[in-house]
This record gives C-alpha cells, sequence and structure tokens, in this order.
C-alpha cells in the first residue's frame, strides 16, 4: 500500500510542476514583449513542430531574442 501511496504522490507532483498550454503562451508572449519593436504574429504546433512568427522592423530586436532564449530564427 506504501508503494501505491507513494506513486500517487509522484503522480500528483509531476502533474503540478507541468505547465498547460495557456502558460506557454503566456510565456512566448511575455518574452515578445520584452524586445522593443518585435511583434508576436500567431503561434502554431502542427505535428509535434512549434512555429511562432512574428514582425520587426529592425532584425536587431530578432537577434536579441533569439540569442538570450537560445532559439533559432528565420528570415522569411
Amino acid at each position: 500500500m506504501a508503494d501505491i501511496n507513494f506513486r500517487i504522490d509522484a503522480i500528483q507532483k509531476l502533474r503540478g510542476s507541468q505547465q498547460g498550454p495557456g502558460a506557454v503562451l503566456a510565456d512566448i508572449k511575455a518574452r515578445f514583449d520584452s524586445v522593443p519593436g518585435l511583434y508576436l504574429k500567431s503561434v502554431e504546433q502542427k505535428e509535434g513542430e512549434l512555429t511562432i512568427k512574428g514582425e520587426s522592423p529592425n532584425e536587431a530586436c530578432c537577434d536579441a531574442l533569439w540569442t538570450e532564449y537560445g532559439v533559432l530564427w528565420r528570415n522569411v
């Protein structure tokens, strides 16, 4: 019985630490908002890939965001 309770506690702790989609979107928006001149346009998840699109009149804004968070970006 103690083993079952231990497993239940472990599962509950894992569930409590997981972020839902709303928290992930809020984090993405906060990161965009932290860089002046960078604007979030859309976020799309398809087949395990997350695509984040934004706009900026200044390419340096993109460099600053992606360098800070270790994400690659592509100018399209």
